[in-house]
């Protein structure tokens, strides 16, 4: 079988497939179609140019107007030996009477233009006239009219009739050359149709667009300039030349006068005289007779492109011919091959079974033999070592995760941790409600007020006398800030309470709520937030219609006021340390409530001016980290930090209390806090 295929091709090397499956008899015959399809747009173009040429000369125009129209249809590039060049006439003119003509030569081209132009743009109003839809055939046989689409129609009817003969001479759908065949048809399909796309807007427009009046009134009154602009360079041309003819008899005269008429010069004259005379009759004459060649010349340019074309059909017939032989050949190629592999497949398979039944007979040869038969022995498990083992492993590995996740958690823990950090005086510790008794109380700034027997009031109470025993040592300091290293610590929340507790200890109180980024206390306290802190640095209002009065007895607030586009500027302006050393004359003590240290520079501005810092952190919630660096933001100014307060501590975290009249207070023992924490707090 395999000598049998080799022979067959040996014999048969024209049915060779190429990589894309076609045979050279098949792709021969591409060639062939290709340049019929050249050859028929070459012969459609000088069609046009004949026809063109034609209507020029019959309309009256130059031999130049001509060529130079025909140079300008499509864009051609063979027009040079189709346009033969225009030999010059009656010698060489002088250069005046040489531009002339060449300068009529162009008026009388863009003329001709311009009433081709005048004529469609009139056939065109005169169609639009009638309101009308463009539909899709007139769009497609407006695009057929095109040349490059004439060529693609072409390509896709040969592409269309090869399939059809292909699939006549093919045994069954899945042949190759069918294959081959639909595929270059579905190519030249989709080429069409994305050129169809690509040109329909452009056709549209062409054809539904209505001819504007005034541009034919513009194309009129250019070719009526154009008119007037040709018969002015003819008159001007006829004038150079009647000039020149004077001349040349006014030297005949006098050269004859002193010479004779038998001098060369004077016989020299009389020859220019005379071609002059006969210019005008010999130029028409001479101008037809170009027109003529050129004409002729398309002509016989296109007799040769059809005879050419002629060859080329007929060779492409005879190979169109051969081509279906070299189908047949190659289909007879594929049953051989197909039956060449299907021979292969059925040697292979009977080879691998020969193989696995000699392995199967070999290994039922193969026998065995016991040399040392193995001891038997009890294994017992170990129970206890196991058991002792796990226990050992497993605290091992729990206590090391737990040290690694402590290492790696940087949030404080317990207050003894947060004392070490902060290394502050502790003012006092804020107890975390549950959830129970934080839904019961209304507003938890306003606790120390709504609900004095509390827990939480109790604790503010502690802060309160913490920072008045402070106080008592510092006469001067009146100014207190409190903040905190982030957002959520609970800060305005102690400075209100704060405030409250000292108002209620008979101090007179003034809250001011320097957070005027995101302020609170207005919305606390039911207050106007329309009159406030920024009124006061912005000079619109005096310290005392600014301030706004509390419910609570000997407190008044002190709001942030509307919103500003620039806080830290307006904190920094010297207003702020005037209003400090007013309020100061006014007031026994002043809280103000500040943004989170890390977040913004309003509390470092707010420091420069105030007499001590209250910082409130929170335990399980703050990290170190930010600890250290609000400690190290608050050293910058120099105010002096009065201590710290820790809030929201679990009371697992404080120790245990004792209940009166339903109110858990906290226990006065030894045992409130271990030693650790309370080396730091003061009672």
């Amino acid at each position: 079988m395999e000598r049998e295929y080799l022979e067959f091709r040996q014999q048969s090397p024209a049915y060779t497939a190429g990589k894309d499956g076609r045979s050279f008899a098949i792709r021969r015959l591409d060639q062939w179609d290709q340049a019929a399809n050249q050859v028929l747009t070459r012969a459609l173009q000088l069609q046009s140019q004949l026809e063109l040429g034609r209507k020029l000369a019959g309309e009256g125009a130059s031999a130049a107007a001509i060529a130079h129209a025909l140079s300008q249809l499509g864009g051609m590039a063979g027009n040079a030996n189709i346009a033969p060049t225009l030999p010059e006439v009656g010698g060489p003119p002088d250069l005046s009477e040489e531009r002339l003509e060449a300068e009529l030569d162009n008026v009388e081209f863009q003329r001709l233009t311009a009433t081709r132009l005048l004529d469609r743009l009139r056939a065109e109003q005169a169609a639009s006239a009638s309101s009308r839809e463009v539909g899709d055939e007139e769009i497609t046989d407006a695009f057929l009219a095109e040349p490059d689409a004439a060529g693609l129609v072409v390509e896709l009817r040969r592409a269309r009739m090869k399939r059809d003969q292909v699939k006549r001479l093919a045994r069954h759908a899945n042949d190759p050359a069918v294959i081959a065949a639909q595929q270059q048809v579905r190519t030249l399909e989709e080429e069409f149709n994305r050129l169809l796309e690509r040109r329909r807007p452009t056709i549209l427009a062409r054809l539904s667009q209505a001819v504007d009046d005034g541009a034919a009134r513009k194309a009129k009154a250019d070719l009526t300039a154009l008119r007037v602009r040709e018969e002015t360079l003819r008159e001007r041309l006829h004038q150079v030349k009647t000039d020149r003819l004077r001349r040349l008899r006014q030297e005949l005269e006098q050269l004859a006068t002193l010479h004779g008429p038998q001098d060369s010069k004077v016989q020299q004259l009389q020859e220019q005289i005379a071609q002059l005379e006969g210019k005008t009759g010999d130029k028409g004459r001479s101008e037809q007779a170009q027109t003529r060649a050129l004409l002729n010349s398309i002509e016989q340019s296109l007799k040769s492109i059809e005879m050419m074309r002629a060859k080329i059909q007929q060779r492409f017939e005879r190979d169109l011919a051969e081509s279906k032989q070299a189908e047949i050949g190659l289909l007879a190629e594929s049953n051989l091959c197909n039956n060449l592999e299907r021979q292969r497949i059925l040697f292979n398979s009977v080879v691998d079974q020969l193989k696995q039944a000699r392995l199967t007979s070999d290994l039922g040869s193969i026998t065995a033999q016991i040399i040392n038969p193995p001891r038997a022995k009890a294994v017992r498990p170990q129970v206890a070592f196991v058991l002792v083992a796990a226990l050992v492993i497993g605290s091992g590995l729990g206590g090391a995760t737990v040290f690694v996740a402590d290492l790696l958690d940087a949030r404080i823990r317990t207050l003894a941790e947060m004392c070490r950090v902060l290394d502050l005086r502790v003012l006092g510790v804020v107890p975390q409600l549950s959830r129970e008794e934080y839904e019961a109380v209304e507003e938890i700034a306003l606790i120390s007020h709504a609900v004095p027997r509390s827990l939480l009031s109790e604790s503010y109470r502690s802060i309160r006398t913490s920072l008045l025993g402070f106080l008592r040592h510092n006469q001067n300091a009146q100014l207190i800030l409190v903040t905190s290293p982030l957002v959520g610590d609970g800060k305005s929340t102690i400075a209100s309470n704060l405030a409250i507790s000292l108002s209620h200890a008979g101090r007179k109180v003034l809250l001011i709520d320097g957070d005027l980024r995101c302020p609170s206390l207005h919305r606390i306290y039911n207050l106007r937030q329309d009159r406030g802190l920024t009124h006061v640095l912005k000079g619109l209002l005096p310290l005392h219609q600014a301030v706004q009065p509390a419910s609570i007895k000997n407190l008044e607030l002190l709001a942030a006021g509307p919103e500003v586009s620039n806080p830290a500027e307006l904190l920094a302006s010297h207003r702020l340390g005037e209003l400090a050393e007013e309020v100061r004359r006014i007031y026994d003590i002043v809280i103000f409530d500040s943004p989170p240290l890390l977040t913004v520079a309003d509390p470092s501005i707010l420091a420069s001016v105030i007499d001590g810092i209250v910082l409130v952190a929170r335990v399980s919630v703050t990290r170190r980290r930010e600890v250290e660096w609000a400690l190290e933001l608050l050293r910058i100014p120099g105010a002096p930090v009065l201590g710290s307060v820790i809030n929201r501590a679990t009371r697992e975290q404080i120790g245990y209390g004792y209940r009166t009249n339903g109110v858990v207070r906290p226990a006065r023992s030894d045992g409130y806090l271990t030693y650790e924490f309370n080396k730091y707090v003061n009672y």
